[in-house]
């Protein structure tokens, strides 16, 4: 399947989530062009999704699709700056990630939550991966740390090469042409 013919049910969609007004819990938001220029670069199609992390708009962006990956800051007692991709599901995912029992998500209510919601109600997708980086900092305030700031290529790249790969492609032909769809839902 090439770039330019995306899978029946759907394209991928990549999730950003987070609040620009908690510091390093914007990476979602903060990372989003970063994302789309390198989709676009690489000619690949997705759906970029921005909301505020409420589970039920989650489920509404994710449902039927071959792929969704959902960006966030997380909170695992790794070092601040780490990048975790962890396919969700199956299980022990949440244990993968945090394994220390901590919550993974800045969230009050997060992946965990919406992932359960939709497996209950038949709203996930074929495929779904959290791609988060530990942040340091989930004061109230602008801007993120320096050491999420210095993850997010990694981070950005690790992104497109899971849309790459869902596509068929790790990396698009130059001749072929993909599109980028944005929409921003409930991001605060």
């Amino acid at each position: 399947m090439s770039p330019n013919h995306p899978p029946p049910n759907g394209l991928p969609a990549v999730i950003v989530i987070g609040s620009v007004f908690r510091h390093d819990d914007g990476v979602g938001p903060h990372c989003r062009p970063l994302i789309e220029a390198e989709l676009r670069k690489r000619s690949l199609c997705a759906e970029v999704i921005e909301l505020d992390g409420e589970p039920t708009r989650l489920l509404e962006s994710w449902a039927n699709r071959p792929l969704a990956v959902v960006v966030d800051a997380v909170r695992t007692g790794a070092p601040p700056g780490t990048v975790h991709v962890v396919a969700v599901g199956g299980s022990d995912w949440l244990g993968e990630l945090a394994p220390s029992g901590t919550t993974a998500s800045s969230h009050a209510l997060g992946i965990t939550e919406a992932y359960a919601l939709g497996s209950a109600l038949g709203r996930l997708p074929d495929r779904l991966v959290l791609a988060g980086v530990e942040g340091l900092d989930f004061t109230e305030g602008v801007g993120i740390s320096q050491e999420v700031c210095h993850a997010l290529p990694t981070l950005v790249e690790r992104v497109a090469d899971l849309i790459g790969t869902a596509l068929g492609s790790a990396r698009a032909t130059p001749k072929a042409t993909g599109t980028i769809t944005i929409r921003t839902t409930g991001a605060a």
